[in-house]
């Protein structure tokens, strides 16, 4: 294992606190990133929209260490309801960005619930969960 100190998840399902740093749109589009819970490793998650009138939700994430990397790395997109979307794995290189997670909204123009937005990187080392970063963006009216 190539991740120490992280938290360890039952289900894919999990439920965390909300980021300690998240940014507010209001009423425009925005963007963040935060090393949460792990220094190195960077979350970042955009809101494209208007209010709550949202595009999409993208999340990716930088690994800022001397590890060679990790393995089996996910990214999952949630809102104020839960899960939204879960991208596929990838292999997380030292130094680099990971492939964007984006969830398109099949309905742009329809009011979404107004909270947090976010996304959470995680990865999965036989059957354990370990949760890496997670950065969020407020979405309000």
């Amino acid at each position: 294992m190539l991740v120490t100190g992280a938290v360890i998840v039952a289900a894919l399902s999990f439920s965390l606190p909300k980021a300690a740093s998240a940014s507010t749109t209001i009423p425009a589009s925005a963007a963040t990133c935060n090393p949460d819970p792990f220094p190195d490793v960077h979350e970042c998650t955009s809101v494209v929209g208007s209010g709550l009138k949202i595009k999409t939700v993208t999340g990716w994430v930088r690994l800022d260490v001397t590890d060679p990397g990790i393995a089996n790395v996910h990214i999952e997109i949630y809102g104020p309801r839960g899960h939204i979307a879960n991208c596929r794995s990838f292999f997380l290189t030292r130094g680099t960005s990971s492939p964007k997670c984006t969830w398109k909204n099949p309905h742009p123009g329809a009011n979404m619930p107004a909270g947090d937005y976010c996304s959470r990187s995680w990865q999965k080392d036989g059957s354990a969960y370990y949760i890496l970063s997670v950065e969020c963006i407020g979405v309000h009216r």
